[in-house]
């Protein structure tokens, strides 16, 4: 699986062809021809080999499609989505776009928006595209479960309530269910109230956390304090896509009684037994956030423990700074990016680089001679995952089978044997890290749950060497030299 490269003719020719389909009435929107029947049916069949995650051949069907049927637009929002859920953003906001402008409004173009929005820490522009996109007939399930992902995840209680009524709404017009674990979330929401939804401060004042190291490897926690009742560890993992997760010993202590029975995927061989919960309260060294969904999970690295970890949906709601030479994580209010930005040093700067916040935190980044792609940024991680599909189809004929040992790789789901790579580099935003250290891993799990594709993950190896910044309001990696 690589990320396609789109040719600029291909866009050339498409938007030529649509427009002029355009400009002679002729919509396939209106059109009842026999091309039209075809063309609806070979949709379905690119959609269902989207939905088994080869996007690589199903970028290759959707342009094909697009040639022989270049007035169809819901075939260009499906090749835009296609392209986002192959990692390659850019060449998918650059197709949206231009399919936008011929047809606003349409609600598969809108829903590859939302992913779009969603992806650039945008909720408020996220949302109204998935609004519009539940009145897709064929992303309309897709569209549910993200909107109420990016509902759920800003607090905004009016838009909760126009979700819920909505999305009921829209299954009770398909003549459908919703399926069981989306009837608890509407539930939930449901049952929620101005008083008890959670909200995030965005006027504070900056707030500094120690950092410490865990007992057995580099990971970084910052301690959180609990219902008013202690203060516990937290790792610090932006590959996480919740809030906050926390093992079942520190529930049991806390007495918070976890409910559904869903399963997560991690490093390991088995499945992750996981519920959902609510916290009353945390507190971060003064600021203080109330009524925060959590996870309670079963994880290989929580047995025995009372703690937890903090992940990508918490982290964005901020601009942090990890700096380990003073072991601080610095935590400010991510509408002050100015303010933010003035305590970097500019000369001192390596790498700038985009993030992508598709779930987890995510960059661009290359492995030895292979081509560029998306890959999940893990500040828990103590080493670098290549999928293996990715090393078979660009590195393996180019690299030297002495550098390649056999290994064991311990995570969330417990230890499983793989491959690593010796002195591998990895390439980010222009810049180069050599001698590196690279597992050989299956995406697939990964990448199914997440439905989109990910070539690996980046862990702290390189980061650690800075104050690594997550610019979570204009999305975008800063590590800066430690002077």
């Amino acid at each position: 699986m690589t990320k396609l490269k789109i040719p600029f003719y291909h866009f050339l020719i498409t938007g030529i062809l649509i427009s002029h389909i355009v400009s002679t009435n002729s919509s396939p929107l209106i059109s009842c021809s026999i091309e039209e029947y075809v063309a609806e049916e070979d949709i379905r069949e690119l959609l269902a080999v989207m939905r088994t995650h080869q996007f690589e051949t199903a970028m290759t069907m959707s342009r094909d499609l697009l040639i022989m049927f270049p007035g169809n637009p819901r075939l260009a929002a499906i090749h835009g989505i296609t392209l986002a859920r192959a990692g390659n953003m850019e060449a998918a906001e650059k197709f949206l776009q231009h399919a936008n402008t011929l047809y606003p409004d349409l609600p598969e173009i809108r829903y590859g928006l939302g992913v779009l929005a969603y992806s650039n820490n945008d909720p408020t522009t996220a949302t109204d595209h998935f609004f519009a996109a539940l009145f897709s007939k064929y992303f309309f399930e897709d569209a549910v479960r993200d909107l109420l992902r990016v509902v759920g995840e800003t607090g905004n209680f009016d838009s909760r309530q126009d979700a819920v009524k909505t999305c009921l709404d829209r299954y009770r017009t398909y003549g459908k269910e919703p399926p069981g674990y989306l009837q608890r979330k509407l539930s939930s929401f449901a049952a929620e109230t101005r008083d008890n939804i959670f909200t995030f401060p965005i006027d504070h004042e900056p707030v500094t956390l120690p950092l410490r190291k865990t007992e057995i490897s580099e990971i970084r926690m910052i301690s959180i304090g609990l219902n008013g009742q202690g203060n516990y560890p937290f790792d610090i993992d932006s590959a996480a896509k919740g809030f906050l997760t926390i093992s079942p010993l520190l529930a049991e202590e806390l007495e918070i009684q976890g409910y559904g029975n869903m399963h997560s995927v991690g490093v390991g061989t088995r499945s992750i037994p996981t519920q959902a919960a609510w916290l009353d309260t945390i507190e971060l060294n003064g600021l203080v956030i109330r009524n925060i969904p959590i996870l309670i999970s079963k994880s290989h690295t929580f047995i025995g423990k009372k703690k937890g970890l903090i992940g990508t949906a918490f982290l964005k709601h901020f601009n942090v700074t990890l700096d380990l030479a003073r072991n601080e994580m610095l935590l400010m209010p991510l509408n002050d990016l100015q303010g933010f930005l003035k305590q970097i040093n500019p000369a001192a700067i390596v790498l700038r680089t985009p993030l992508i916040l598709y779930h987890s935190t995510m960059i661009d980044a290359a492995i030895d001679t292979g081509p560029e792609q998306l890959f999940i940024l893990d500040t828990a991680a103590g080493t670098h995952l290549l999928d293996s599909s990715y090393f078979d189809a660009h590195l393996t004929q180019y690299t030297d089978a002495t550098r390649i040992k056999k290994a064991n790789i311990t995570g969330a789901g417990g230890t499983e044997s793989t491959r690593f790579i010796e002195e591998s580099k990895v390439r980010i935003g222009g810049e180069e890290f050599t001698d590196q250290r690279v597992v050989l891993f299956g995406m697939e799990r990964l990448n199914t749950i997440a439905n989109r594709y990910a070539a690996g993950l980046i862990g702290y190896p390189i980061l650690w060497k800075y104050r690594v910044h997550f610019n979570f309001q204009t999305p975008e990696l800063i590590l800066e030299k430690n002077l």
